[in-house]
């Protein structure tokens, strides 16, 4: 038995790792945010996709009650993100997200979507986490080419109301040249 750990404890310590890892959702988020910072997660943003115009109906709601139309948005670039608290990758790219909107919260208009629809808990959960990212709730139906109940999602939206981008799953919205092309969006 003895043998058996000498030769094996390289093996036992690692599964060990990977199993505090997998069961413990700070852990994975900790992971996620490391990878995130090696380039793992970088968004890419093809401004000459264009997967068409987004529904101008679509509507939510703020935490003050105001609602804000899809429509009425024209002009402007949106980077609309579907979330929850309950959702490791969400929790995992929202440090990102938070450090683009301190950057370029004059520049583009950020939608961040609790999908829950739960605006005390949002709230409280973003400011345990110190963000200030604007929350929103749905006051509309989406369409499922807007939002498939994959999370997180994230679309941005051009000033002509053509959704450029979409992307399911997590990303480091911090990345330069993610934040490049946003520059270039907003300047043409």
């Amino acid at each position: 038995m003895k043998k058996f750990w000498k030769n094996n404890w390289g093996f036992i310590i690692s599964m060990l790792v990977m199993l505090f890892v997998l069961f413990n959702m700070k852990a994975r988020t900790f992971v996620t945010q490391q990878l995130f910072r090696i380039g793992l997660f970088s968004p890419s943003l093809d401004e000459k996709k264009v997967f068409g115009p987004i529904d101008e109906d679509i509507t939510f709601a703020s935490t003050d009650g105001t609602l804000l139309k899809m429509g009425d948005l024209k002009g402007k670039v949106v980077f609309l993100n579907f979330w929850a608290t309950w959702c490791p990758p969400c929790i995992a790219e929202m440090p990102s997200i938070q450090k683009l909107y301190n950057q370029m919260s004059d520049e583009v208009v950020f939608i961040f979507v609790d999908v829950d629809g739960q605006f005390d808990k949002s709230q409280s959960f973003l400011k345990k986490h110190n963000y200030s990212i604007p929350i929103f709730i749905m006051a509309s139906p989406i369409p499922k080419t807007v939002f498939d109940s994959s999370l997180p999602t994230t679309l941005v939206i051009d000033k002509k109301g053509n959704v450029v981008f979409r992307h399911r799953g997590m990303s480091d919205y911090s990345d330069e040249k993610f934040i490049s092309k946003l520059k270039h969006l907003i300047n043409n």
